[in-house]
């Protein structure tokens, strides 16, 4: 049999998903229009941060994540936070601020992040301005990564830090740093077991999906936006099919009860 005996809801769920993703997708790819993803207050306030540097002359720093790159479970959270080195990028080129990029240890996200910043200021008209010596660090080890961080936020000073992708020890110094120095904290992590460090000392942080979902609302990607919609539209048909359960559970149609959660 294909479908196991007693497993008929779980499939009939796993193909409402498909459908629904489906649905979606094709709806982006045919250019019509998709419903608007709500505002994250970290994304304002990262232009916030931007205008702090200008007022301030200090510098933004932007990290790449300690435990990001471009491959297994870590991949989308790597691609979102490159995303939002775009974004920062451009704001950092459209208004003079000085901009520090520390790159993960994972030494293939410098072509990364050097082609993302380059195209960031050369959209601006900004591409003489930049300073990839100054901008791209690059420190090497795990080790390297976090004390020269640490030592570029404190003597150079800080406006903002953004720190977003596969998020390590990263969560906890990097933002306790940027408390220190009187800097905005705005960050998103990938892996949840370092959603802690975000929670207690990031001004605002995207959690779980959100991360996933801003870094669609940011980059414009509409593919990226459909596949949220599309889990969202998941995720009503749940909270109504609990309802439903909830109700013929009190009806006494434990039959259809059975049937759901055998």
């Amino acid at each position: 049999m294909i479908i196991r005996t007693g497993r008929e809801f779980e499939v009939l769920i796993l193909v409402l998903m498909i459908v629904y993703f489906v649905y979606w997708v094709m709806q982006s790819m045919g250019g019509k229009t998709l419903p608007t993803l709500r505002n994250f207050p970290a994304i304002d306030a990262i232009e916030e941060g931007v205008g702090r540097s200008v007022e301030t002359d200090k510098p933004v720093h932007f990290g790449l994540g300690d435990a990001s790159r471009l491959g297994g479970d870590r991949a989308a959270g790597t691609i979102s936070a490159l995303n939002f080195l775009s974004h920062t990028a451009t704001l950092c080129a459209r208004m003079g601020a000085n901009l520090i990029v520390r790159i993960s240890p994972n030494p293939h996200l410098y072509a990364q992040a050097d082609a993302i910043v380059s195209d960031a200021y050369a959209a601006e008209g900004k591409q003489d301005e930049l300073d990839k010596v100054y901008t791209l660090r690059y420190y090497g080890d795990y080790r390297g990564y976090m004390t020269g961080g640490i030592r570029d936020m404190v003597s150079l000073g800080t406006a903002m830090n953004v720190t977003m992708g596969a998020l390590s020890v990263e969560t906890v110094w990097a933002y306790a740093i940027c408390r220190a120095q009187g800097g905005i904290g705005v960050g998103g992590g990938s892996r949840w077991g370092m959603i802690f460090g975000l929670a207690m000392l990031a001004d605002y942080a995207l959690l779980g999906d959100e991360m996933y979902a801003a870094s669609a609302k940011v980059s414009g990607d509409t593919d990226m936006a459909a596949s949220f919609i599309g889990g969202d539209w998941m995720k009503f048909t749940l909270i109504g099919l609990t309802i439903l359960t909830s109700l013929a559970y009190l009806a006494g149609a434990q039959d259809l009860v059975s049937w759901m959660f055998n």
